[in-house]
């Protein structure tokens, strides 16, 4: 809900790529992996859930990924996908019969070309345009359950929008410029085939306007979709991410500019001039977006209001005006979670780069990281006393564990963005084959792995073998061949849980001993319907009982390695967590158990971190 800034509820697919909301806020239409679901927006309840043919899911062809089409009156919505026009009545929650557009595809020659892509659809989903591989455009209408062509093969028309109820055809010619077709008395054919993704030229719909980019002139042309006219042009750098207010005043556009800051610029077409041009980082009070691609912007229905939205800061509502926030929804997921060593302290690092550190077991926040840089991968010194956090391609920067003031910032001689590194006792940042203390100005070598919660062992994942390795001495402890990440060592460190990799069959779970490398217990996978050690977090006690939490986060599975028992499982409570939906699975981003096995954190995938103490009695 972008004005009250909260989740209303989750979506249960594991992959959304498109969400639609009527505009009478009743309805909700969400297009996901495997299927389209209609949704009632206000209380979240599932109303109605179509299945996708197995031909359908995850399938793109050639530019076209089967975006959701609706008619004026919202009652229908349509995808095209292979080579089908699928049709859904959202009111009624009917389906009715799909309409085939180009025939079956042959083996002869490559699928891709024989399927409809560029389909564009008028108001009322009546015609239908589409190019069919080098055949060209077709252009048709829906009577009935079939599709009746028009006009075919035109090799010169690239569709653009279909307008005035199907009766006018925007399409791109050569060379690349923008024409109104009209279909009831087309022109004859060009002869030139029009060209697709030539790179320097790339047409965007933004209703009620269609925009023309040009990337070696670094201008954009506006052209109303009404009237197929040239309405204003401007000079850009690189263009993002754009949307025009829907009474066509306003123009809102994220671009990135020559000194790769990323800018939001609100443009009034009618006073021709810039109502805001801004840093994006500023606006949004976060440091500069990592993935400034993905960011989304939209006005809301009077224009007033601009929502935007990225995976770096969540959801902000600005006004459009003057850029003033009026709503912000911190919907970030917590992509990293570490313990200290004492279990006193936990740490959270969300995808925005800000860490948050809780007071455990009271669970209030002691204190939260934010500012001039994205934080990283926080890591507590084994004595608890200071916490360490990357800050940036080749920095760490370390605080105080108790008040979060900043000690110091440590210049180090390779990026930790995506490499495992511990905390030595002495300070020192610790990787696997070096020691590396600040400034040293040594080589490092990189290997992929993780590290014990205390920073002793670093368990080394190379060709399909996980070796445990001893810090200090640099000793070889154990190698499980066809194994896999992640694994736990016992506080004494004398046992080891690890999660083997079998190719073709089900993967079971095994228990070493560190002193006689010798194989203590081997559990197999315990369920018919999933794969139970497939995401799996672990932890394993002095005691040799085994602590497995299963994908979906609903119980902690047991298992007594000295007597090769499985015991009873911790059922995890569930918690009325805001945006969280009973109708809904629960997705959690990350999950980890404390260096003593006394804390369960799981990261929930809307922004929320539940912490779960385990007690011997199985009762969470």
């Amino acid at each position: 809900m972008a004005i009250l800034g909260d989740s209303r509820f989750l979506h249960p697919d594991s992959h959304l790529s498109e969400a639609h909301v009527t505009k009478d806020r009743r309805l909700m239409v969400t297009r996901g992996a495997s299927s389209i679901c209609v949704w009632n927006l206000s209380t979240g309840d599932l109303l109605f859930n179509w299945k996708l043919p197995p031909l359908l899911r995850d399938h793109s062809a050639n530019n076209y990924t089967g975006e959701l089409a609706f008619n004026a009156s919202e009652s229908m919505a349509g995808m095209v996908q292979f080579n089908k026009f699928y049709r859904f009545n959202i009111r009624s929650g009917e389906q009715l019969p799909p309409i085939e557009l180009t025939p079956q595809p042959s083996t002869n020659m490559a699928v891709s070309m024989q399927l409809p892509s560029f389909v564009r659809f008028s108001e009322d989903l009546s015609v239908c345009a589409f190019v069919q591989g080098r055949k060209g455009t077709t252009v048709g209408k829906i009577e009935g359950d079939s599709y009746v062509p028009l006009i075919s093969d035109r090799v010169d028309w690239l569709p653009q929008a279909l307008i005035n109820g199907g009766r006018t055809l925007i399409v791109g010619r050569i060379p690349e410029e923008l024409k109104a077709i009209d279909l009831a008395s087309p022109p004859s054919e060009s002869g030139q085939a029009a060209r697709r993704g030539s790179g320097q030229q790339n047409y965007r719909l933004a209703p009620p306007y269609l925009t023309a980019e040009d990337f070696r002139a670094k201008k954009m042309e506006l052209f109303e979709l009404a009237t197929g006219k040239s309405r204003w042009v401007g000079t850009f750098e690189t263009i993002l991410a754009l949307a025009a207010s829907p009474d066509g005043r306003l123009l809102s556009v994220v671009v990135r500019k020559s000194d790769r800051q990323t800018a939001l610029i609100v443009h009034d077409l009618v006073k021709d001039q810039h109502l805001l041009d801004g840093s994006l980082a500023e606006l949004c009070g976060t440091a500069e977006p990592s993935n400034p691609t993905d960011i989304k912007v939209k006005f809301s229905a009077d224009g007033s209001l601009l929502v935007v939205w990225g995976p770096d800061f969540g959801v902000r509502v600005l006004d459009a005006a003057t850029g003033g926030t009026f709503a912000t929804s911190e919907a970030t997921k917590y992509d990293f979670l570490d313990f200290s060593c004492d279990e006193s302290s936990l740490a959270g690092v969300d995808s925005a780069g800000r860490v948050q550190v809780w007071n455990m077991p009271a669970g209030t926040v002691r204190f939260r990281l934010s500012g001039d840089a994205r934080l990283g991968q926080p890591r507590f010194s084994p004595d608890g006393r200071s916490i360490y956090a990357v800050c940036g391609e080749y920095k760490v920067r370390r605080y105080d564990a108790k008040t979060g003031k900043q000690l110091e910032e440590l210049s180090v001689p390779k990026s930790l963005t995506h490499t495992p590194y511990a905390i030595g006792p002495d300070g020192s940042i610790v990787l696997y084959g070096d020691r590396l203390q600040p400034n040293a100005g040594n080589s490092l070598h990189f290997e992929r792995g993780a590290y014990s919660p205390n920073g002793e062992l670093f368990f080394r994942d190379r060709s399909r073998q996980i070796s445990i390795i001893d810090i200090a001495s640099g000793q070889n402890l154990l190698d499980v061949r066809e194994a896999r990440l992640p694994c736990a060592v016992s506080p004494d460190r004398k046992l080891l849980a690890i999660k083997k990799k079998v190719l073709s069959q089900r993967s079971p779970l095994e228990v070493w001993s560190l002193e006689s490398k010798q194989l203590l217990q081997t559990f197999p996978d315990v369920r018919s319907d999933t794969d139970t050690f497939h995401s799996l977090t672990l932890a394993i006690g002095n005691d040799g009982v085994v602590l497995a939490r299963d994908p979906l986060g609903s119980e902690v599975l047991r298992f007594n390695s000295a007597t090769g028992q499985t015991l009873s499982n911790i059922p995890l409570l569930s918690p009325n967590v805001a945006g969280d939906s009973k109708r809904s699975k629960r997705r959690f981003a990350t999950g980890t158990f404390s260096p003593k096995a006394s804390y369960l954190a799981l990261s929930l995938i809307n922004g929320t971190v539940l912490v779960y103490s385990l007690g011997q009695d199985a009762a969470p």
